[in-house]
């Protein structure tokens, strides 16, 4: 029998003969005797197997193939994971106040170029910031207040970035450390690290508090840079909140032990640097100090953390020492209810990192024994509690630490909200509370101003009137749909009756008579069927933001109200409080007290 001698050379490729080699299986098999044959010693591995010589095109279609397959279902699970987020979303916010946030307002993808926006307001970026560098005059010494800033990913883009282009523009990044639900980083104006304000929270009290749910959906939202803003609206957002103070404080501390301050303030708060130098430079840092805006709890003082609160070094030393160490279960009847105060007094107030001391191993033939820091008893403090700088004023009055009331100095609200009077108007403010970004660019301009003109005199309450609000005053004497908060007299249709001027709710014009017959108003405000009086200077805020959305009142009955103010009257009285040049010369450590 005679064989057909095998070819020279294999045939020649095409991208049909490759495609029909590949879907065709029929090709390969043996048509006739002949084919299966051919193994002859020198014959080669092409001729002997002719099926496999297209086996290196198949495999790498089968690759490219197994790739995207791969591909897809990396989308798909990816997908099918957003979805799960929103579904999880969605449902804490209907079970919560039945509030719904739909896809469209969740899946928006996070543009912090366009989150800038507080309240309605866009955040207006300083039109030169060379003249922004140049209002930090060279500082006498090394800046040695660290500043502490607690923030949330449901605000960091739009907050953020305002402290650190107006209020905390001078200050050495390095003396800056933030604190926030979602580490993380942000870049503008300038690189700055988000730490965890949750690292020393353990895991059994974060499962034993339900507003820690929040925080995971937070930080699988942040991960795939979803807008959290409205997450800020959730009821379980100020209890999650509570929980960062703690951390925060004694993180920083073990950062920064040889800081002589430490402030810490929350993302609305607004701090003048140039009053905070002035002032830290009169106060003595080798002594135990919290200072902050006093408040009152069911018989407990403490520093609204609106307003910031003061610590010197050692205070925090031994707030942070104390933290690490195992607590006793309760005072001993020889100590008494102080016990804890007495025995903080007896403990050095430096060097508390150095104190430390690990634990001792415990003997395997007895049972350990039960042994809490005194961060955990804290923490179930802030669990009952509803405020985290409540705890803090709570737990520094047991370590022998107690509240320098620091008002109006420390302030937790805003120059349109403060009622401007005698008792302010000399002192200096270091910080304002409930601050948008465009009211901490305006206030900055007026600062960079005057400390262009005089970096050595405090800016007082007169000055951020006089420079600020005055002149709104005096060009705009009436605004609309603008609350300016009076209220100490009120006419309405039927409380007015018997009353001077008891048809005061009619009009604005009825509204304006009834201030200018009392010699007393200096303001006053309408609304549709009622009047406000105030006898006291308050610019307030608008009740329309940039979106036409009435604030505060869904109803829509305050889309035609008016404030008015009585100038002249206003300047009269506060030419009287007098230009504040003798208080200036004494602007001391006695000035910034009460």
């Amino acid at each position: 029998m005679s064989h057909s001698s095998p070819p020279s050379s294999p045939p020649s490729l095409t991208s049909s003969s490759v495609l029909s080699e590949f879907f065709d299986l029929e090709k390969d098999k043996p048509t006739s005797l002949q084919q299966t044959q051919i193994h002859t010693p020198d014959a080669t591995r092409s001729q002997r197997f002719p099926s496999l010589r297209f086996n290196g095109h198949r495999l790498g279609i089968l690759l490219l193939g197994a790739a995207v397959c791969f591909l897809c279902t990396r989308l798909l699970r990816g997908y099918v994971g957003l979805e799960s987020i929103m579904r999880q979303a969605e449902e804490l916010w209907r079970n919560e106040e039945g509030f719904v946030v739909g896809n469209r307002t969740l899946g928006k993808m996070m543009n912090v170029s366009d989150s800038t926006r507080y309240g309605g307001q866009a955040l207006l970026t300083p039109s030169n910031s060379t003249t922004q560098k140049g209002s930090c005059p060279p500082a006498s010494g090394a800046w040695d207040i660290q500043i502490v800033v607690l923030t949330s990913a449901t605000e960091v883009h739009s907050m953020l970035p305002a402290h650190l282009r107006y209020g905390l523009h001078c200050i050495p990044p390095s003396s800056i450390e933030v604190y926030s639900d979602v580490a993380g980083k942000i870049h503008k104006p300038y690189p700055l690290k988000l730490h965890d304000s949750f690292s020393s929270v353990p895991l059994r009290t974060a499962s034993a508090n339900s507003e820690f749910s929040l925080r995971n959906l937070l930080i699988s939202l942040s991960a795939r840079k979803l807008d959290t803003s409205s997450f800020r609206q959730h009821r379980h957002f100020s209890s999650l909140q509570k929980w960062r103070l703690f951390p925060a404080l004694i993180d920083s501390y073990h950062r920064h032990p040889n800081q002589s301050w430490f402030l810490v303030i929350t993302t609305e708060s607004y701090v003048s640097w140039h009053n905070l130098h002035l002032w830290t430079t009169q106060l003595n840092a080798s002594e135990v100090q919290y200072r902050g805006a006093q408040l009152v709890l069911r018989g407990n003082e403490f520093g609204a953390l609106a307003a910031g609160i003061l610590l010197s070094r050692t205070a925090v030393a031994r707030f942070a020492d104390y933290a690490s160490r195992t607590a006793p279960e309760e005072p001993t009847q020889r100590e008494g209810a102080n016990g804890l105060a007495s025995r903080a007094a007896e403990a050095p107030r430096e060097d508390a990192v150095a104190r430390y001391k690990p634990p001792k191993p415990i003997s395997n033939t007895e049972p350990p024994p039960k042994k809490v820091k005194y961060l955990d008893k804290w923490h179930e403090k802030i669990g009952k509690e509803c405020c985290a700088d409540v705890v803090l004023g709570i737990v520094l009055k047991d370590l022998g630490i107690t509240l320098s009331r620091s008002f109006p100095v420390l302030h937790g609200s805003n120059p349109w909200a403060q009622d401007f009077g005698e008792g302010v108007w000399c002192h200096a403010p270091v910080s304002w509370g409930i601050m948008s970004p465009d009211m901490m660019e305006k206030l900055s301009a007026v600062e960079r101003k005057m400390i262009s003109q005089s970096d050595q005199q405090p800016i007082l309450y007169k000055d951020v009137f006089e420079k600020m609000l005055l002149p709104h005053l005096r060009t705009s004497p009436n605004l609309s749909s603008w609350d300016n908060m009076s209220g100490d007299l009120t006419y309405t249709r039927d409380a007015g009756i018997g009353h001077l001027n008891a048809n005061a709710w009619d009009s604005t014009a009825s509204c304006l008579a009834a201030c200018h017959i009392r010699e007393e108003c200096l303001q006053w405000v309408w609304e549709p069927g009622k009047c406000r009086l105030g006898k006291v200077v308050r610019f307030g805020a608008p009740v329309v933001d940039a979106d036409d959305k009435v604030k505060h009142d869904w109803n829509g009955a305050k889309r035609g109200m008016v404030s008015g103010w009585m100038g002249t009257r206003i300047e009269k009285m506060v030419d009287g409080w007098g230009s504040c040049e003798d208080k200036r010369k004494w602007m001391g450590r006695r000035e910034f007290e009460l």
